[in-house]
């Protein structure tokens, strides 16, 4: 367990999650209304249409090519993944599923292509992680390499990687003012603080269809400060809403970085 400076009100929880703080950073909001009011609004379920699927649309193509390449990743076949999915009815019947299965694979293999290059030099998976670390007032009970990433070893296991693969753009703007898409890294990023707050040499890629995204380590104290921050931001958003939202946010932050770039 790290002890590091900070503080938190007398109100407010004095143990939180990794998850707690990858709401934090995707929904502000949540913090507040979710966790401290314990409200939840209910929204239809778009899994509950009736309607047989001629044509997935974006969302439904995105969600399902993240699973296969995914899955791949993790080293499943193909046919391991295709199956379950005509089989709870996300692909159509005859041709129109072979249409479907087609343009999933081709957007599945441009992952592949991206992703063969980074693996050979990590040949080991690592293992579920978990640590205490002390934040002012606050503990954070921490676990990654448990979830929708993939995380990989370097053969002297002196180093890891975690690989989030995006069905997607990770990138926006024009050839040679390129910027990340930053709100899609939230998840990422904790889990790559709690990495390297650890101890971990930790390497962080995102990788999608226009290119791939890139964290490097960071030593373990710079880590725990950002921890800190996150800490403090959520005993914030604990107190009152925070009135901003991630999309906004990031768009606002990388506006302030060009604008320090030019």
């Amino acid at each position: 367990t790290v002890p590091t400076a900070g503080h938190a009100h007398s109100d407010t929880p004095s143990h939180l999650t990794a998850q707690d703080l990858r709401r934090l950073l995707r929904q502000p909001v949540d913090v507040f209304f979710h966790d401290r009011l314990r409200t939840r609004l209910d929204t239809p379920n778009p899994d509950m249409a009736q309607d047989e699927p001629f044509a997935l649309d974006n969302l439904q193509t995105y969600k399902l090519v993240s699973q296969m390449a995914l899955a791949q990743l993790k080293g499943a076949a193909l046919t391991e993944v295709l199956t379950p999915m005509r089989l709870q009815g996300h692909l159509a019947l005859a041709g129109f599923g072979e249409v479907q299965e087609k343009h999933l694979q081709t957007q599945c293999q441009t992952l592949a292509e991206r992703l063969s290059p980074l693996l050979a030099d990590w040949p080991s998976d690592l293992p579920v992680q978990s640590a205490n670390f002390t934040l002012g007032q606050t503990v954070l009970q921490a676990q990654w390499a448990d979830g929708d990433t993939v995380w990989k070893q370097n053969a002297q296991r002196t180093a890891c990687l975690q690989i989030d693969v995006r069905a997607g753009s990770v990138a926006e703007g024009k050839a040679k003012h390129r910027v990340p898409r930053v709100h899609t890294l939230t998840d990422v990023w904790v889990s790559h603080l709690l990495a390297c707050a650890s101890g971990l040499q930790t390497t962080s890629i995102q990788v999608g269809l226009n290119g791939a995204v890139q964290i490097d380590a960071i030593d373990a104290a710079t880590a725990l400060a950002h921890l800190q921050a996150l800490v403090d931001a959520y005993q914030a958003a604990w107190q009152q809403p925070l009135p901003v939202a991630r999309q906004a946010a990031c768009a606002y932050l990388m506006a302030e970085h060009n604008l320090e770039l030019n």
